[in-house]
């Protein structure tokens, strides 16, 4: 479970972040959100395979702001078991951690983000917007007998704060996500 826990908080905090290089815009966009959003989910997600771990950690120390904090409410549906809550937080430091603790955790790993609800301050320096992410793939489980492929769903709802560095870089400042994760039946 602890696997699990740290991969889908490494996606659902990776949902909040994006563009692969530390270009200076002189004030944040829609576009230049949507592609911050687009191109972090893919370098967190790890489908961004050119980037090796100095050049993902580079980019993340860029593009989160120093006092960056992230909050996730997880709610894990299991068949046979109640629903489980576990909720997060975490600092930049901890965010790092858990992008490469949860790197290589789910096999065939698929995931769709839609960036809505934008809002620029008049000085285009600061942002908030939501995000939903769906997300898919398959966890290995063991059962104490053998280890099986168990397929994942899980949807993400993030509100989420972006600024502008004092060196016009985009940043993630904040992020509030829930996340429902859905362990399906195995069908031999």
């Amino acid at each position: 479970m602890v696997r699990s826990i740290n991969f889908i908080a490494g996606v659902l905090l990776a949902i909040t972040i994006g563009t692969a290089q530390a270009q200076a815009v002189t004030e944040l966009t829609d576009d230049n959100i949507r592609s911050f959003i687009e191109q972090t989910t893919a370098i967190t997600s790890g489908r961004e395979s050119e980037m090796d771990d100095e050049q993902i950690n580079s980019y993340l120390d860029a593009h989160l702001h120093h006092d960056a904090r992230f909050k996730s409410t997880m709610r894990y549906a299991i068949p046979g078991f109640d629903t489980q809550v576990k909720i997060m937080t975490v600092d930049k430091d901890d965010f790092i951690e858990s992008i490469h603790q949860s790197g290589n955790t789910m096999d065939g790993y698929e995931s769709q983000i839609e960036v809505s609800e934008i809002k620029i301050s008049k000085d285009g320096r600061k942002a908030t917007l939501k995000t939903r992410t769906l997300e898919s793939g398959k966890m290995p489980v063991s059962d104490n007998i053998e280890l099986e492929e168990v397929p994942v769903e899980g949807m993400s709802t993030c509100t989420q704060t972006l600024m502008l560095s004092k060196e016009d870089i985009i940043q993630m400042y904040n992020a509030t996500c829930v996340t429902d994760i859905q362990f399906k039946t195995f069908d031999p």
